[in-house]
């Protein structure tokens, strides 16, 4: 499925380093935090990204994910005329609020990521904050640390052992020491 395609940047400079556009006659710029609301997310879950500072007299608000070195817009939101324009980042999962908050909807691993928020107030206040998003993968039976499954590292690690002991004890080696390397290379993982 497409998603839908944004209009045009609005005035501005496009920062290539950052994916980010700089508005021109900004007096001010503050920094802001992002709050997580669930503070952690699982796979299908969703999730709302709620920015601090003004929350009146905005002229836009604009959402960004990106890998912290470069950012795409996600959506922005003008208050004024109340209007949404989606753009190159938005997956049809998110929504903006009239507080700017971004809220993302049956969440994917892809979406693991950083966030950032551009908020124009109406005296050109630039508020700006970063925020990263981890989503967990759903939980199974089974927790292990490991590709292969725990009884397998076990065998290995016991077919070590024997080698090192027959070795100590100056006997000839029964187990030929590749052994414990053949059965890991015929493991499969359980994913």
């Amino acid at each position: 499925e497409e998603p839908p395609k944004g209009g045009g940047r609005g005035p501005g400079v496009r920062n290539e380093r950052h994916g980010v556009s700089r508005r021109e006659g900004v007096k001010e710029n503050i920094t802001i935090k992002i709050k997580q609301k669930p503070p952690s997310v699982q796979v299908g879950d969703s999730v709302a990204l709620i920015p601090e500072g003004s929350q009146r007299n905005l002229s836009s608000c604009r959402w960004f994910r990106g890998d912290r070195d470069r950012f795409f817009e996600i959506v922005e939101f003008m208050p004024f005329n109340n209007s949404v324009d989606y753009k190159e980042a938005y997956s049809g999962r998110e929504s903006i609020d009239l507080y700017c908050e971004l809220h993302i909807r049956n969440l994917s691993l892809w979406d693991s990521n950083f966030y950032r928020i551009e908020k124009i107030t109406s005296n050109n206040t630039r508020e700006a904050g970063e925020t990263a998003l981890l989503v967990q993968g759903k939980e199974s039976g089974r927790v292990s640390l490991s590709p292969f499954p725990p009884n397998l590292l076990l065998l290995w690690g016991l077919g070590l052992m024997r080698i090192a002991q027959e070795m100590r004890a100056g006997e000839p080696c029964k187990s030929p020491p590749q052994v414990p390397f053949l059965v890991i290379a015929h493991a499969r993982p359980p994913f």
